[in-house]
């Protein structure tokens, strides 16, 4: 709601269920849709999440190709709702959203999940990004825990410079060999500015902005987070104190 007040593009919500009794909703809720995602408010490290990619029958298909039925879906939600994956423990809210299709130049790399941009943001300047890249292990899910790729980019060019998994360096993607380090990504302007703009919306001092390319819209906020973890040390091979202390402005052309 913040982000849209401010023309920040974001994804849909489709349904939201914070009790049961939402739950009462949801077959009706499900008939529109072919492909979706149910994920959990307030769930970290890719925990939660699970992708619907078509129907088959009376059942769904997951992101693995895996047969899904309504009731796997209905206890997931049910999981979500009773806090099975909040960073805290307590009840959460699960929120279905459609799937979103990347840019082509993202999914020729990563064809098996969504690719994510994520933005460090300090006091207003940004200081930091990286591009998660899923695979096949990570099942679909752009989290570097569950064995999706972390990509350092340079924040004046938006080009890829780095690329390592688990601690290991590489340059091309373990599935299918597509070259990662020297990829360009589009809309590298528009992205910082849609950061400084959620700095702007949600005055949090220090975040994580998380933004897609979807093949039509182009940059979605897909959230904002005010715990968006470490990693991003590793990836980009440079600590955040200095960062913090003295950060590089990287203002936007167009505020």
């Amino acid at each position: 709601i913040l982000l849209r007040a401010q023309g920040i593009p974001v994804p849909d919500t489709l349904a939201s269920y914070s009790n049961f009794s939402n739950m009462r909703t949801l077959p009706a809720d499900l008939v529109p849709h072919n492909e979706f995602v149910i994920k959990p408010n307030a769930g970290s490290q890719g925990r939660g999440i699970l992708i619907i990619r078509g129907r088959d029958g009376d059942d769904f298909v997951g992101s693995g190709g895996n047969s899904i039925s309504q009731l796997q879906i209905r206890d997931q939600i049910a999981e979500i709702i009773n806090g099975n994956y909040s960073q805290l423990g307590d009840s959460d809210t699960a929120y279905l959203e459609p799937l979103i299709h990347q840019r082509s130049v993202l999914n020729q790399v990563a064809p098996y999940g969504l690719c994510d941009i994520r933005v460090l943001i300090s006091e207003g300047n940004i200081i930091s990004a990286m591009l998660r890249i899923p695979t096949q292990s990570s099942g679909g899910k752009a989290n570097l825990h569950q064995g999706a790729l972390g990509a350092a980019i340079n924040l004046q060019t938006g080009l890829i410079t780095r690329c390592v998994r688990k601690g290991v360096e590489m340059s091309e993607h373990p599935d299918n060999q597509q070259s990662i380090v020297g990829l360009q990504l589009p809309y590298w302007q528009e992205i910082l500015d849609m950061s400084h703009a959620c700095s702007r919306a949600i005055p949090l001092g220090y975040m994580g902005v998380d933004i897609c390319l979807d093949k039509t819209v182009g940059p979605l906020v897909l959230e904002v987070n005010g715990r968006p973890g470490l990693e991003i040390q590793n990836v980009n091979n440079q600590g955040l104190q200095d960062l913090l202390l003295a950060p590089t402005k990287t203002a936007p052309q167009s505020a």
